[in-house]
């Protein structure tokens, strides 16, 4: 059992316990510890109880993960030890088995008596019995406590001539009374009495099938049992008892001690040779089906260890900057009331594509247009047309001494008067026709409204917030770059964006802005990526993955897998060379994928350790595998 308390700023301690052999860890709501934060990723790592002992390795997670505020790929981790991973830092507590409390007695309180020793009960064995699959049935004892690996690879346990099996597609482990089966992440999965599963317990009488082989737990072995497999388990440190020898009275203790070392010692060599002569045998009936050359994997001597490598090469990498961010839309606007008024009717929901002049909001103008009728029915044009006419006709009777020039004025100021007020209405109803038509409230732009924010019947004011549009036609992202990749940057450069909502779509850009003052906390400085976004599949708020392109260059690389120790600029690697397993410090740059940039301390061609490092010591001779 271990227990793990997780620790996130701002926030209380959460502890939980967990009795399994495999925790996964991250942000997905499938794993074992759900971490809800943008800087763990989706299944970010795993801690494994293989042993007695616990490890924790990285999923090729994104920000990768500290033991003890190291970085590293995988790490042995004890009681005490704190885990880092993004925002979180996880306290590590694994509880010790307590032991009995010996009460102290005088010899006048109890009588001694002779025990009589009592024999050690045998360990628990099963047979891993495959009935169907290439190469007839065949059996593998299994110890307690001795992890047994079933798949394709030639240093798999158990070897299955099957295409659809992976190289390691999983392992069975017998501790107690528990036998144990867990799926390596093969690619077809594997299979219990019919039923996928990740990791189950299985029984005497269970059916396991991985790939199209099947196999049967028993307690019995068949007669074409091998159980040489078993006891070439004994190159990796498993003890084997031999429970007949050790049933045997009467035979003498050192006679017996030589005895036991002398067979397992000639039990392990015929072992290996059994082992290459089966892996030999294989590779010449795989030869012919695939055609492919494969690369024999040296038989083990004693104290070799059984490890995968693969080659230093060159390859041709493309060199990018890849930072997260939030879609924001390249512009957005609030559309505010211009009159106060009621709310007549909404002509759109949230969601809902507008084009730019397109109605949002109708307003009550009832009181309006009663104005603009009062306005216009307060002096007419005819009214004024009369009048005018009237001040001509008795300005030429005037001129001829038929009117005096008391009528003459009165006429003239009756005409102005009215034109004037004529002027007044006509301004008033053209004032009050604009008011009227803002009653109508329509898009500024093409977009989408992100947020409505009236009801019908509400009454709104002059100023008050109606619906907010977003144009989502192209749409900015900003991300945060560290300064060592900022300077690489300008704007223009091609830049793509991914997000989990559309998996294998690739969204084009540029970049638009390159941040010049760092950010004061976090010491990175803001990029800005515009994207572009026709079908408006990008929607605001979406956490978006920014892939920034720099270059293409060809150059030397080693496997990620191979890496350990890991720091900035610098690792350690296992190079295997004429047999021996050597630790080799490295220069490393930039990471694609599988592959890290290798900037010093190999050559082309030198193979390196990618699977088993656990088990190898510097200087320790060692026996290779490639994957197929």
């Amino acid at each position: 059992m271990i227990v793990i308390t997780v620790q996130q700023p701002a926030s209380e301690p959460v502890t939980d316990r967990f009795d399994i052999d495999r925790i996964r860890i991250g942000r997905e709501a499938d794993n074992d510890l759900v971490l809800e934060s943008d800087s763990c990723s989706r299944y970010h790592a795993e801690i494994l109880l293989g042993r007695g002992v616990y490890k924790i390795v990285d999923l090729n997670s994104t920000n990768g993960i500290s033991v003890n505020s190291t970085r590293v790929q995988e790490q042995l981790i004890a009681n005490g030890d704190s885990v880092e991973i993004g925002v979180y830092t996880l306290s590590l507590s694994i509880p010790q088995e307590e032991t009995p409390k010996t009460t102290m007695m005088s010899m006048a309180d109890v009588a001694p008596k002779p025990e009589e020793p009592k024999p050690e009960p045998p360990p628990k064995v099963l047979y891993l019995n495959r009935l169907i699959g290439r190469g007839g049935e065949s059996s593998l004892k299994m110890a307690e406590g001795v992890e047994y690996s079933i798949g394709r690879s030639p240093g798999a346990d158990m070897v299955v001539d099957d295409a659809q099996c992976s190289g390691r597609h999983a392992v069975v482990i017998l501790r107690g009374d528990r036998c144990t089966v867990r799926d390596l992440d093969s690619a077809n999965g594997t299979f219990v009495n019919g039923e996928q599963v990740d990791q189950a317990e299985i029984h005497p009488g269970d059916r396991l099938t991985v790939g199209r082989t099947e196999f049967a737990i028993s307690e019995q072995p068949p007669q074409t049992a091998d159980e040489d497999v078993l006891l070439a388990r004994t190159q990796r440190g498993f003890a084997i008892p031999d429970h007949e020898q050790s049933a045997t009275a009467g035979d003498n203790a050192s006679g017996l001690g030589r005895g036991l070392r002398w067979g397992l010692a000639a039990a392990v060599v015929v072992a290996l040779l059994v082992i290459a002569a089966a892996v030999t045998w294989r590779l010449a009936r795989l030869q012919p089906e695939t055609g492919a050359s494969v690369e024999t994997p040296a038989a083990g001597g004693p104290g070799e260890i059984m490890v995968q490598v693969e080659p230093v090469e060159y390859k041709e990498l493309v060199f990018s900057v890849t930072a997260a961010g939030t879609v924001t839309p390249q512009r957005r606007v609030t559309v505010s009331a211009e009159v106060g008024a009621r709310v007549l009717s909404v002509a759109v929901g949230e969601g809902s594509a507008v084009r730019a002049g397109g109605q949002l909001v109708r307003l009550d103008d009832r009181e309006i247009r009663l104005q603009i009728q009062e306005a216009s029915s307060s002096v007419s044009r005819e009214q004024v047309d009369l009048a005018k006419s009237d001040f001509e006709r008795k300005e030429r009777l005037f001129a001829d001494g038929a009117v005096t020039r008391s009528a003459l004025d009165q006429a003239k100021n009756n005409y102005l008067s009215l034109d004037a007020a004529y002027r007044t209405a006509q301004a008033r109803i053209a004032q009050l026709r604009e008011r009227a038509a803002k009653a109508v409230v329509a898009s500024p732009l093409t977009g989408v409204v992100a947020q409505l924010l009236v009801e019908p019947g509400e009454f709104v004011g002059p100023g008050t917030p109606l619906a907010v549009i977003e144009d989502m036609e192209e749409v900015l992202v900003v991300v945060e770059v560290a300064d060592r990749d900022v300077v690489r940057l300008r704007p223009l450069q091609v830049a793509e964006a991914t997000t989990d909502a559309y998996p294998g779509r690739v969204f084009q850009g540029v970049i638009e802005r390159v941040g010049s003052v760092a950010n004061p906390v976090t010491r990175s400085f803001e990029v800005e990526a515009r994207i572009g976004n026709p079908e408006g599949e990008m929607r605001s708020g979406m956490i978006t993955t920014i892939r920034i392109l720099l270059e293409k260059r060809r150059c030397l690389v080693v496997p990620a897998a191979a890496l350990l120790d890991e720091r900035e600029s610098e690792a350690r690697v296992l190079l295997v060379s004429g047999g021996t397993a050597r630790s080799v410090e490295v220069g490393i740059g930039s990471r694609q994928d599988r592959d890290v940039e290798l900037v010093r301390g190999l050559a082309e061609g030198d193979e390196v350790v990618v699977y088993g490092h656990d088990q190898v010591r510097d200087g320790q001779p060692v026996a290779t595998y490639r994957e197929d």
